[in-house]
């Protein structure tokens, strides 16, 4: 964090965002706890968008002007879990960190 400027710091604000994406293993038959995700852009008709793998949890924080970011938690979603229980389980990670300085 003490190398990320962004042009907010002034107000004393910073831009976090919390984001999914599906990691499709479909033919990983050793990887445990792998669940149905959603496979975007399908581009064969008649096929389900679904396929077997397993959602990985990101918390970002953003300059605000830009569409860049930089990831500061990366995490695997849970079978038992949601996308927002696992943000929630990362913001209390990050909060707790003492170099980040977000406490």
């Amino acid at each position: 964090m003490r190398y990320f400027s962004e042009p907010g710091a002034a107000l004393g604000r910073k831009v976090f965002q919390t984001d999914t994406s599906p990691v499709e293993k479909a033919h990983s038959p050793t990887l445990p706890d792998r669940t149905y995700i959603a496979v975007p852009n399908n581009v064969i008709p008649g096929n389900k968008p679904l396929s077997i793998g397993y959602e990985v949890s990101f918390v970002n924080v953003s300059e605000g002007a830009t569409k860049w970011s930089l990831p500061l938690s990366a995490g695997r979603v849970g079978v038992h879990q949601t996308a927002s229980e696992k943000a929630l389980e990362q913001w209390g990670q990050l909060l707790s960190h003492p170099e980040l300085g977000l406490s």
